[in-house]
Formats: C-alpha cells, structure tokens, sequence
C-alpha cells in the first residue's frame, strides 16, 4: 500500500510530454517573444459609425457650417500600451450643408473640387496619452491635393463610454495652407473639424 501510495504522488509530476511541451514553449518565447500587450482593437467604420462636422465664421457675423457624413477606414486604440492607429477617408462628393445648391457648390472645382480630390485623407502617425486616456492623435492630413502634419484634441468625456457616448477629436486648420482661399476675407480662413466616432 505505501509503494502504491508513492506512485499516486509521483503521478502528479509533470509527465514526460507536458515536461517537453513546455520546454518547446520556452524556446518559442525566446525565438519569438512574448507580447506583453495584445495588439489594439483595430475597428473597420461601417456607414454611420463616423462622421467629420466642419465651421468657419463668415461676414462678420454668422458661420457656415456642414458635414461629411461618410467616413470610412480603421480607428485602433491600446490604452494599457499607450498606442493609437488611425487612417481615415471623407468622401468629398457627400459634403452636406443643407442645401442641393449649397453641396453643389461646395463640391465644384471652386471649393473642395471632388472632381480631382475625392478624398480627406488622416493617417496618423503617433500619439499621447494621459493618465491612460487617448489626449491627441498626430499625423498627416491631405486635402485638395495639399499635405499638412496637424494633431486631433481627443475631447475627455463626462458620459460612460459606450453606445450614446460617442468619442469626439477636434482640429482647427487654415484654408489657405490647403489651396482654398475663396471667398477671403468675407469668409474665415480658420476651420474648426470635429471628428465624431460613435461608440457600439
């Protein structure tokens, strides 16, 4: 009974395979590296999920304002690893004002020219985060065939994250720096963008 005993101790020891799956385990962590952070969750933008509101103050005493309602590509952020990865596209050619005549002009070679530049694009390129909390996200916007670096504010948010709680970035850029001085000085130069994420 003792000897039968020592075997049913002994038999808790790692057996023969577990021993040499682990050691093949090790080697792999040392060959390859153990992440210590998972990759971020990267989210593809589905139609409604994003949308870019933009305004700039106009004769003297009003603003003009409007949106690009699509807005497609990839939005990723890690906060435990402090990295954020953005590409973004507005379609030009969906400007809304508010008005047929209005979206019309907005889209003619005058202004926006979505003829020839169909597209905002944003990649970013970093980021800083703050007490864990996304603060801006820097990189490269082109429009009307123009490239500038500029950096998103990430706005903090006094609502629970979540549906109904969407994540808002604001930028404020000038026209001219882009090629589009219509309308000056009548017009604004500066344009404030929001950015505005819905969460799921």
């Amino acid at each position: 009974m003792c000897i039968r005993g020592r075997v049913e101790v002994t038999a808790a020891r790692p057996s023969i395979p577990g021993v040499v799956a682990a050691f093949v385990a090790a080697v792999a962590a040392l060959a390859f590296g153990t992440p210590t952070h998972a990759d971020p969750a990267v989210r593809t933008l589905q139609p409604g999920d994003a949308h870019v509101h933009f305004s700039l103050p106009a004769f003297g005493w009003t603003r003009l304002e409007g949106d690009f309602p699509r807005v497609t590509g990839t939005v990723g952020v890690d906060e435990a690893a402090r990295t954020a990865a953005v590409d973004l596209a507005a379609d030009v050619a969906a400007v809304d004002a508010g008005a047929a005549w209005r979206n019309a002009f907005l889209r003619s070679e005058t202004v926006f020219d979505a003829a020839r530049f169909p597209l905002i694009r944003f990649h970013s390129t970093s980021a800083r985060f703050e007490h864990g909390a996304l603060r801006t996200v820097a990189g490269v916007l082109a429009l009307h065939g123009v490239e500038h670096e500029v950096e998103w504010t990430v706005a903090p948010t006094a609502c629970v994250a979540g549906p109904g709680c969407p994540l808002r970035a604001t930028l404020t850029l000038h026209r001219a720096d882009y090629a589009m001085d219509y309308g000056q000085p009548l017009v604004g130069d500066e344009v404030e963008l929001e950015f505005v994420l819905e969460r799921r």
